[in-house]
């Protein structure tokens, strides 16, 4: 051997040594980098998700790391009988994601438990004495609510978490939250002619529910229905009630405005909801246009037209009219995103909102208050007569009247300044100007709280599910939410949907889905043989009655059994997409925490042996 050739050798022994040395130094180094960054930055989490879904709203964190005693959320998800259901999982799995932000900011004041009701478990049971709603799918109830409790023995809960109330997932959980830690809840008054918080209706002789949006505030506030009479207003308003919601008041003598305007100077806040036309007041046809106004505004300097409606060109709703044709109305206006105040917190979240026959506001040239919009019209609107509504069945002509590129119209706004009191002081409490600053909202529309404007009530597995199309009830909870000193709940209305899809899961599922309709059409072809069979065996000219009988029950057993086997070919079709699916996860887990890891580490030992290698050879000559 060659000097040479030893050297070469010697050369070749070193490298392949160097190069183990730095693939398990590397290795190590990979290693030891994982620990360090799983103790370094363990519960650092980073939101890359599409319009950051895991990341909570300021609202929310307020509320969560404000919270003076511990609150205890139980999950009750039904994951043993809901089986493959894909979309009640995957709707359960982002709740309880939900939840883990949710303890993760409250600092240890939330306790999460995770609990699966199987049939005929102590845990169905609890689920059933808690309130919650099942649905079923099968034979076996399934379950996905949520039971929330407080140190003390306050107790509140979401009865079943309906997927179509995904976008509101965040608030549901936020709301449910603040009604445990804040058990004294604000009170409202309400004062009004209209039947919002239900009872008897003297023209139909029936107890009226309330209306949903009443119920909606149920959730966050209590109420106090206070009535119009003369000495219900006159003396003083409840100590208890922090906020009125006048909603279409009738005529209130002025002993009334005086105990409302000094409730208002004192402290107090107020929604005050006018209406030029207000649709609720009459049953069927219209009869004639009914409206609200509200003098006390009038006194301040505040002008709002009782016979004149907003009619606006661009936020025309779509309507039916009565030859089954569809037509845009100007007077029923869908509010954009582009007309609803950016500077209000009232607004912040508020996507659209629906309103019939609104009027407008503006405040008179010496008046001592100012107006600070919240929701206006288009360019393209103006103020036409009441009483056009009752004359025009075409609503071209509506169009026709309104000009365009105008100042928008004023549909709610929040009331600012210091108005002197329109009375004359009747003692020495009199305040002849707010002691405080002036909290007081009005809007100019009241149809926007009923039902058909804003939301659709319903019947889910026995169950009324609120499901919102417009931001009408949002809007109302958020100036309610300002006015009673609370805003943590306000811009957290709604969040992007989570659902994207997997296309390889509805290819397995299309796949599952046709053989699961070959099997049904199989057993509805041996159901109608069986039946066949058995109307003839009924109509044969068998004498003997004793065989008749026996043949029949053959005939069923065997069906019977035919049944029994198909449901057990379902029953293994159910399995095999669940392990299709669950290998297909198990699949995308390795490729998420191992492949691509390991192609990382890969890369960088390919990398440094390349330099070593140009190291070596660069030594060698």
């Amino acid at each position: 051997m060659t000097r040479q050739q030893q050297h070469e050798d010697n050369h070749s022994g070193t490298r392949k040594l160097t190069d183990r040395i730095g693939l398990v130094t590397l290795a190590l180094l990979f290693v030891v980098t994982v620990s360090l960054s799983n103790m370094l930055f363990r519960g650092l989490r980073i939101d890359l998700t599409e319009n950051r879904l895991y990341t909570l709203s300021e609202g929310t964190v307020r509320i969560l790391q404000s919270l003076q005693e511990p609150v205890h959320l139980q999950l009750y998800y039904s994951a043993t009988a809901s089986g493959d259901e894909q979309l009640l999982r995957g709707y359960a799995e982002r709740a309880e994601t939900m939840l883990d932000e949710f303890a993760e900011v409250a600092n240890g004041n939330i306790k999460i438990s995770i609990i699966d009701p199987k049939p005929f478990s102590e845990d169905e049971d609890f689920a059933q004495a808690l309130g919650l709603t099942p649905v079923y799918l099968d034979i076996d109830p399934i379950y996905l609510g949520i039971v929330g409790s407080n140190s003390t023995d306050g107790e509140e809960h979401i009865p079943f978490l309906d997927i179509s109330r995904e976008t509101f997932l965040e608030y549901d959980l936020a709301r449910l939250v603040y009604s445990l830690a804040n058990r004294d809840r604000p009170v409202l008054g309400i004062i009004s002619s209209l039947p919002v918080t239900g009872g008897y209706d003297p023209a139909t002789g029936l107890i009226e529910a309330p209306w949903t949006i009443v119920t909606e505030l149920e959730q966050l506030f209590e109420w106090r229905a206070l009535e119009l009479n003369e000495g219900a207003l006159s003396t003083a308003i409840p100590e208890d009630v922090a906020t009125l919601f006048i909603i279409h008041p009738a005529e209130l003598s002025a002993a009334q405005l005086y105990t409302i305007e000094q409730f208002v100077f004192g402290g107090g806040s107020a929604l005050i909801m006018l209406d030029p036309f207000a649709e609720s007041t009459t049953s069927g046809a219209f009869d004639a246009p009914i409206s609200s106004g509200f003098k006390l505004l009038e006194d301040w300097g505040l002008q709002f037209d009782t016979n004149s409606f907003v009619a606006d060109e661009a936020f025309a709703l779509a309507v039916v009219d009565d030859n089954g044709k569809t037509q845009r109305h100007p007077g029923l206006i869908g509010v954009q995103r582009s007309a609803l105040s950016n500077d209000n917190v009232i607004s912040s979240g508020i996507s659209s909102l629906n309103l019939g026959f609104s009027g407008a506001f503006s405040a008179t040239a010496d008046a001592d208050i100012s107006l600070s919009t919240l929701v206006e019209s288009s360019a393209n609107a103006t103020l036409l007569p009441v009483s056009l509504i009752l004359q025009t069945r075409n609503t071209a002509e509506f169009s026709a009247l309104i000009p365009t590129n105008i100042a928008p119209l004023t549909l709610a706004a929040v009331v600012r300044g210091s108005p002197t009191s329109a009375f004359a002081p009747r003692d020495s409490a009199h305040l002849a100007q707010p002691s405080t600053p002036l909290k007081v909202v009005v809007v100019g529309d009241t149809d926007l709280l009923t039902d058909r404007y804003w939301t659709q009530v319903q019947n889910y597995f026995g169950q009324n599910i609120n499901v919102p199309f417009s931001g009408n009830a949002d809007f109302i909870i958020n100036i309610l939410d300002n006015l009673s000193g609370s805003n943590d709940l306000i811009g957290m209305r709604s969040r992007a949907v989570y659902t994207r899809p997997f296309t390889r899961v509805s290819e397995l599922r299309r796949e599952a889905e046709a053989e699961f309709r070959l099997r049904r059409e199989q057993l509805e072809t041996e159901l109608a043989a069986t039946e066949t069979r058995l109307e003839e065996l009924q109509n044969g000219d068998a004498a003997d009655s004793g065989l008749l009988n026996t043949e029949q029950d053959d005939e069923v057993a065997r069906f019977m059994d035919q049944r029994l086997q198909i449901r057990k070919d379902l029953r293994t079709v159910r399995r095999n997409l669940s392990r299709d699916i669950e290998q297909l996860g198990m699949q995308l887990l390795l490729l998420n925490t191992l492949l691509i890891p390991l192609l990382i580490a890969l890369a960088g030992i390919g990398a440094g042996m390349y330099r070593r290698g140009r190291l070596f050879s660069g030594m060698a000559n």
